[in-house]
């Protein structure tokens, strides 16, 4: 896919949740050889976002360790505990001035691919919607891309609140971009799931 020059699109990492499902920081727990918050930092370097902003809070030493020696910028959430939104609000109170479009990633996807990233970014190019959402099948998933016009909105929000919410009241304005990568629908919110893909991916890299 061919990219504008002028397209920058920053990505918010989102590495401060406390994995309460997992039990333990899903983050820090290995995958491909290093853990789940570097393989998913690794393959969006990879992709066409200008710059990824990482947003801290659980394990905040751990989780900068891991990432420090990767060019990545930080900024610290105090508030994790109260929820996604506290974390969108750190995040985009450190975008570039100038940022139209940024990207919310999340710090446990490591399946997502290089190319379902780039497609995101790509159809901002040539749409004029405000929310781009990846889907494999029928079903939606992440990383989302918004439109810098929501940070107002975003800075009002309050509660264990994400994108989803600003979907919500704002379906008009969402573009769905099909991709082929099934791991923007993939969650390992559980030991069982992690187990089981952890296990897949090790069964595809050696069939590969």
């Amino acid at each position: 896919m061919l990219f504008p020059k002028d397209v920058r699109i920053p990505a918010l990492l989102m590495a401060a949740g406390m994995s309460t499902r997992m039990g333990r920081n899903k983050l820090l727990l290995p995958f491909n050889g290093h853990t789940v918050v570097a393989e998913t930092c690794d393959r969006l370097l990879q992709s066409h976002v200008s710059k990824i902003i990482v947003v801290l809070g659980n394990d905040q030493d751990k989780v900068f360790n891991e990432l420090k020696d990767k060019g990545v910028e930080f900024v610290i959430n105090p508030n994790y505990d109260l929820g996604m939104s506290t974390s969108l609000r750190s995040g985009v109170s450190y975008l570039p001035d100038d940022t139209k479009f940024f990207m919310v990633a999340l710090g446990d996807q490591p399946l997502v691919s290089v190319s379902a990233y780039n497609a995101l970014i790509g159809a901002t190019c040539y749409t004029s919607h405000k929310i781009f959402i990846p889907t494999y099948g029928r079903e939606r998933g992440n990383p989302t891309i918004l439109s810098a016009e929501f940070i107002p909105e975003i800075m009002n929000t309050t509660g264990d609140i994400g994108g989803r919410e600003l979907v919500r009241r704002h379906p008009e304005t969402v573009q769905e971009v099909p991709v082929i990568n099934e791991g923007v629908i993939i969650n390992m919110n559980t030991p069982e799931e992690y187990a089981f893909r952890v296990a897949e991916f090790e069964k595809n890299k050696h069939d590969a």
